[in-house]
């Protein structure tokens, strides 16, 4: 019996009459619930802070804290250098200018790599140069206002992997090289924050899926 018919007992089910013209009553009809095209259960959970691999940016594994409270994503960007080249490739509207970003990427936390260095350590990230998308105007946790540059580039996160934005900034008395905000998390991952790495070391980079194509259709269905 369906979960919105309820059995009739007592004096209800004594005084029910059956219809005369059983052929005009109409059957009732299941109530349709709308359900979205991914269920959340089947949503990886991760914990507060997890490993992510950024396969256009380093080698390494980096430790990313995933916070919620941030719309957006930062990554520690060392040595920042903004800088225009000629965008060659332009050629609907002529010669144009292309904005680029030259950093280090540190991919250890700021305490490990410190430690390092006074051990006489000082090994520097690998230095790359990628393209800027946009400036986004972001406050700190201080509260005060800091234009950035944004990048974006793809994220492998567990078995997963997706283009992120992220915008660049000094992070190196921070505990964690980068945040990974709520866009980036948001119809791909539940999170339980009294977890950590429930995702566990990044897989074999060839494995991850890319859920980008999965991402555009939900949201065009939801």
């Amino acid at each position: 019996m369906p979960d919105h018919q309820q059995p009739q007992t007592g004096d209800d089910a004594g005084d029910a009459k059956a219809p005369e013209n059983l052929g005009s009553t109409e059957s009732s009809k299941p109530v349709r619930r709308r359900t979205s095209t991914r269920s959340r259960s089947t949503r990886p959970i991760v914990g507060w802070r997890e490993w992510a691999v950024l396969p256009l940016l380093a080698d390494e594994a980096i430790k990313v804290k995933i916070d919620t409270g941030a719309a957006t994503s930062s990554l520690h960007a060392h040595d920042l250098d903004i800088f225009e080249v000629a965008n060659d490739l332009d050629l609907d509207e002529g010669p144009g200018s292309l904005t680029i970003a030259r950093f280090a990427v540190y991919p250890e936390n700021g305490n490990a790599r410190r430690n390092r260095q006074r051990s006489g350590v000082n090994d520097a990230g690998p230095v790359v140069e990628i393209p800027v998308v946009a400036f986004r105007t972001v406050k700190s946790s201080n509260g005060q206002s800091e234009l950035r540059p944004v990048v974006r580039t793809p994220i492998v996160l567990g078995s997963r992997q997706f283009d992120i934005d992220l915008t660049l900034a000094d992070r190196d008395t921070m505990g964690y090289r980068m945040l990974l905000g709520r866009r980036a998390i948001r119809r791909r991952f539940l999170v339980d924050p009294g977890k950590s790495y429930l995702l566990g070391q990044p897989g074999d980079l060839d494995k991850a899926v890319d859920t980008d194509s999965d991402q555009q259709r939900e949201q065009q269905t939801a």
